[in-house]
């Protein structure tokens, strides 16, 4: 019987026994901790899980749309604990719209509902207006860093919603050629409070 136990900081510590027990009836020992054993043994920072999807097809949307959510970018985490923070990564490479002076607002969402403030518009490129020779108007490698605090242990969606003032937008290719674009990645961590 082992009759070692976790220590403070998620380590399993020795019995006296544990040297003649099975690594089968270890892993059982472990396995019946309390999850407040196992709470305690999470210092604050530790990344707990990841879950990340990445999208390589492309995505058009126009205006008059509305808001619409990016297919196939998206990313579901169920959290261990209800005083984690998830951290979202997103990374869009590359970003484009087929007409001059339109912007391309977007928003990161949890379970369908803006995240940030009250307003729900905190993560908009709205000011970022398309220039260059009225074809090519790219932005490349738009990035967010956002630090969620959920509080569930429910599974939770994180996508992003995106919609255009004018013309037809992009993501993953040029406005003008199909065969050139990018990739776009969205990454969860689960961090221990």
């Amino acid at each position: 019987m082992a009759t070692g136990s976790l220590d403070a900081n998620g380590i399993w510590q020795y019995g006296e026994d544990d040297s003649n027990t099975t690594f089968s009836a270890l892993l059982n020992r472990l396995g019946s901790s309390t999850s407040t054993q196992i709470a305690s043994a999470k210092p604050s920072g530790r990344i707990i899980q990841t879950v990340s999807t990445t999208k390589t097809d492309s995505f058009s949307f126009t205006a008059g749309s509305g808001w619409v959510s990016v297919t196939g970018l998206k990313a579901t985490i169920t959290p261990r604990f209800n005083t984690s923070k998830i951290l979202v990564l997103l990374n869009i490479g590359v970003m484009g719209i087929n007409q001059t002076n339109e912007v391309i607002n977007m928003n990161l969402r949890r379970n369908s509902v803006d995240v940030g403030t009250s307003t729900g518009r905190t993560f908009n490129t709205s000011g970022i207006t398309a220039y260059n020779n009225g074809v090519n108007y790219l932005v490349y490698s738009y990035g967010l860093n956002f630090r969620d605090s959920p509080a569930t242990t429910s599974a939770i969606t994180y996508d992003l919603a995106v919609s255009t003032t004018g013309g037809t937008a992009y993501i993953n290719r040029w406005p003008i050629n199909a065969d050139r674009g990018g990739i776009s990645t969205i990454t969860l961590l689960e961090v221990a409070a």
